[in-house]
């Protein structure tokens, strides 16, 4: 399960990548919170995100992971993915 997190976060964070100038956009939407459940509803998976303004800063699994975005001007650069006891496992370098 935590593989296909982490393989959905860094096809979300690829497909957001843009090298438009449209970083400027003040009334944009931001997602807070995806609760995605099981087909049979017996378990829910709950991700939160944190912006530093329009800025992905991070995903925090509840109970789980944390994904931490680094940008390189307004590009998602690197996500590092931590544990929840804050143990670096997986680096993602996008150029």
């Amino acid at each position: 399960m935590k593989k296909i997190c982490c393989l959905v976060f860094a096809i979300l964070t690829l497909a957001s990548c843009s090298s438009s100038d449209d970083s400027s956009q003040s009334d944009a939407v931001l997602l807070k919170k995806i609760i995605q459940t099981s087909s049979d509803n017996s378990e829910a998976y709950v991700v939160n995100y944190t912006y530093n303004g329009n800025k992905l800063v991070s995903a925090v699994a509840e109970g789980g992971d944390r994904f931490q975005y680094i940008y390189t001007g307004n590009l998602i650069t690197t996500i590092n993915v931590f544990t929840q006891q804050n143990v670096l496992v997986d680096i993602f370098h996008f150029t």
